[in-house]
């Protein structure tokens, strides 16, 4: 795999949230208020040589993410701390690979290894939005 294409198409969706949010976005189809952030950019910045790796811990301390879920009422070093957030967030990518599309959700601290045979396809490019 070229790290142009997944580069290119991972910016069809990436997103870090909540589950019932993210969930509750996909079913509605609309806006929520802040419980998701596009993230797309900032994982293009991961991909190298083909693949996206990021290690097992949380995700919001990358450059370009933070948690969504953290209660408004925690100061930002309370923020910071994983053990203050009630929600876990989690992160869905929706990704290209081989003429393919796919969706794979982390954990927040899950490793994250893309293509992964565990993402689940969801048709060819260019049919699936």
């Amino acid at each position: 795999m070229r790290e142009q294409g997944l580069n290119r198409e991972i910016d069809d969706d990436a997103e870090m949230g909540s589950r019932d949010k993210i969930s509750q976005r996909e079913a509605e189809a609309e806006p929520l208020e802040q419980s998701w952030i596009d993230v797309t950019v900032p994982l293009r910045f991961f991909v190298k040589d083909g693949a996206l790796a990021l290690n097992s811990s949380s995700k919001a301390a990358l450059l370009g993410f933070y948690n969504p879920c953290v209660r408004e009422d925690l100061t930002i070093a309370d923020a910071r701390s994983s053990a203050n957030s009630a929600v876990k967030p989690l992160l869905y990518v929706r990704y290209a690979y081989d003429g393919q599309v796919f969706e794979a959700t982390f954990d927040d601290d899950q490793a994250v290894s893309l293509p992964s045979q565990y993402a689940c396809a969801m048709g060819p490019v260019g049919c699936v939005y």
